[in-house]
């Protein structure tokens, strides 16, 4: 008997001592979360054990004992809670390192971990904040936006240090010239347009107009159309200018061509003899 006492003494001195929990119910007031674990404390030294939830919502303890508080990061940023679902919450935000807003300019943006915004602005502000206000927001910096593509590398670190990255990436986009002006001269003469359109006579040999034009801007185009073949009457000829952007402007001259009878009138009229005798007219009746 005596040899069997000294036996298990050698056994108890030799085998490593473990504490297991002991029965009874984990205070509900120490209960917190981490890592996917409830624990809870349990006796008058304060250790701690891995908490079982029961269905009256008390707590019990299982598995050996914790000596250290095993969520040490959780009590740095909350305080203990009766309400689990409350620690929970508080837990989450810690972690929470989403963006809540871009907004470039006056526009939000979609959130998404790869962002594409298109402007033609070499300066924009840009305002990007955390869902938790807590939570840490770099991003590098662009002043003046270069044409094509300006990468801004966004990082938002949360409370317990979770970190997530976006991209945004920012295409400034060359500004289209939108002029659409001109200056016409037809047979030299600088054409005077009223709401884009300009009258003319012209006589009955007359098919076609001598017409020069001055684009405003070197990036626009010019397409005349109808100035040919004019018949007795009414014509138009228009000029169509578009802009570097798409945009268009037609500048209308409505053409009359004379019938022979009143196009002879006007050459008649408007020759050198005929001003020769309104001059002598004028003469006469002067004195």
């Amino acid at each position: 008997m005596k040899k069997f006492l000294t036996f298990i003494s050698i056994l108890f001195v030799l085998l490593p001592i473990r504490t297991l929990a002991t029965s009874g119910f984990l205070r509900k007031d120490t209960i917190k979360e981490c890592e996917g674990n409830l624990y809870g404390q349990h006796g008058s030294d304060n250790h701690w054990h891995i908490a079982i939830k029961n269905e009256n919502g008390s707590y019990s303890a299982t598995g050996d004992v914790l000596p250290n508080n095993p969520c040490p990061l959780n009590d740095e940023n909350n305080t203990n809670s009766s309400n689990i679902d409350d620690k929970t919450v508080a837990i989450s935000q810690n972690s929470d390192s989403s963006l809540k807003v871009i907004i470039i300019g006056n526009e939000k943006i979609d959130i998404k971990e790869t962002m594409e915004y298109k402007t033609t602005k070499e300066k924009i502000a840009l305002n990007i904040v955390a869902n938790n206000e807590n939570a840490k927001v770099e991003y590098n910096k662009i002043d003046n936006l270069k044409l094509g593509n300006n990468i801004v590398n966004i990082k938002v670190t949360a409370i317990d240090g979770n970190i997530t990255k976006y991209i945004l990436i920012i295409v400034r986009e060359k500004a289209l010239d939108t002029n659409t002006g001109i200056e016409v001269k037809i047979a030299g003469e600088t054409v005077e347009f009223a709401d884009y359109k300009y009258n003319l006579e012209v006589k009955n040999s007359t098919n076609s107009l001598d017409i020069d034009y001055t684009l405003d801007s070197e990036s626009s185009k010019v397409i005349i159309e109808g100035n040919e073949r004019f018949v007795t009457g009414k014509n138009e000829v228009k000029i169509i200018v578009t802009a570097e952007d798409g945009t268009k402007q037609e500048y209308i001259i409505i053409v009359t061509k004379l019938d022979l009878f009143n196009s002879i009138i006007k050459i008649i009229l408007g020759s050198s003899v005929v001003v020769a005798i309104i001059a002598f007219i004028k003469k006469i009746f002067s004195k």
